[in-house]
């Protein structure tokens, strides 16, 4: 009786533990996008994907040349007064007020979920052909799927690593 009892318990907690599990994703996104070209000065680039069951969908308008081939098909809205916007979970994003988005491209998406909690980041690579470049990381949380702060942090000549990623996603966007 105590070995069943014992058993039981041990299956309870690894049930319990097993459902605060913390997942994360790590996805390449750069060559994913397509390619919507107005003019030779000016492109809108487009993502369309998921991340940890998450819909995303980003525009960004950007000064960059060909990055890609890939051209755009069935783009539901385009806004070329709006420098970066999109839909994270069906929920419209837009930040008007990110540094060197005009020389930016999309390059990783982030992704923590555990529970009802979730973060995605949108990290926006500056290119540039000196060595003083702008990186911006766009973090978004979400709290059962629905999105409830956004903050954008700016680094310069260097990129934050996967573990100040994670620790400021653990931390509450806190660092």
């Amino acid at each position: 009786m105590k070995k069943l009892i014992t058993i039981s318990m041990l299956i309870f907690f690894a049930c319990i533990n097993a459902q605060n599990k913390e997942i994360f994703e790590e996805k390449t996104i750069v060559s994913s996008f397509c390619r919507i070209k107005y003019n030779d000065d000016f492109n809108q680039y487009f993502f369309d994907g998921n991340i940890l069951n998450y819909p995303i969908q980003i525009f960004i308008n950007t000064t960059i040349g060909c990055l890609t081939e890939n051209k755009c098909n069935n783009v539901l809205k385009i806004d070329k007064n709006k420098p970066f916007f999109g839909y994270i979970n069906k929920q419209y994003v837009e930040f008007d007020n990110i540094e060197n988005i005009e020389s930016s491209v999309p390059v990783t998406l982030y992704c923590r979920k555990k529970g009802d909690f979730s973060y995605i980041v949108i990290h926006l690579e500056g290119i540039s052909y000196s060595k003083n470049y702008t990186n911006n990381y766009i973090f978004i949380y979400l709290e059962k799927g629905i999105i409830k702060r956004k903050k954008i942090i700016t680094v310069y000549s260097q990129f934050l690593s996967d573990k100040q990623i994670k620790h400021y996603m653990r931390n509450g966007l806190k660092y």
